[in-house]
C-alpha cells in the first residue's frame, strides 16, 4: 500500500490586502470582493481593481453575491429583502424589493440563464420566481 503524500497549496500568485467577509469569482476569471465594510470591489484576472460598487447606506448589509453572469451581478440584502442587480462595471440597473412581491424570508437567491431571478422562501418552504427579470 503506497504512503500517502501531504497536499501542499501552490505558489501564491497574489496577495490582495483587505478586510473581506467573501469573494466570488465570475467564469471570465473577475474577482468580486465583498468587504467587511459592504462595498462590493472587482478585480480583472491580473487583480487589479475595475470598480466600485459602494451604496451601503441605501440597502444595508448585503447577505449574498452571484457573479454567475458577469454581465448581470445580483447583490442580495437580506435585512431589507431586496436584491440589487447591477452590470459588468457595477453600476446599479435595476433594484427588486421582494415584499411588494409577498416574499418575506429568502435564504438564497440565483440568477437563471433566461434572465430570471430564483429564490428560496424559507417562510412557504418553496422556490420562487421573481416575476421581475433581472436587465
Amino acid at each position: 500500500m503506497a504512503e500517502s503524500q501531504p497536499i501542499s497549496p501552490g505558489p501564491m500568485l497574489k496577495n490582495i490586502p483587505g478586510n473581506y467577509v467573501s469573494f466570488s469569482v465570475d467564469n471570465l476569471d473577475n474577482i468580486y470582493l465583498l468587504g467587511a465594510s459592504n462595498q462590493l470591489k472587482k478585480l480583472n484576472a491580473n487583480g487589479d481593481s475595475v470598480s466600485v460598487f459602494n451604496d451601503i447606506k441605501k440597502f444595508g448589509e448585503a447577505s449574498l453575491v452571484d457573479v454567475s453572469n458577469p454581465v448581470k451581478i445580483l447583490l442580495y440584502y437580506k435585512g431589507f429583502s431586496t436584491i440589487a442587480i447591477l452590470d459588468g462595471m457595477l453600476n446599479l440597473k435595476n433594484t427588486i424589493d421582494l415584499r411588494r412581491q409577498n416574499i418575506f424570508n429568502v435564504t438564497a437567491v440565483g440568477l437563471s440563464y433566461d434572465g430570471k431571478i430564483w429564490m428560496y422562501d424559507d417562510m412557504d418552504n418553496v422556490l420562487k420566481n421573481s416575476t421581475t427579470r433581472a436587465r
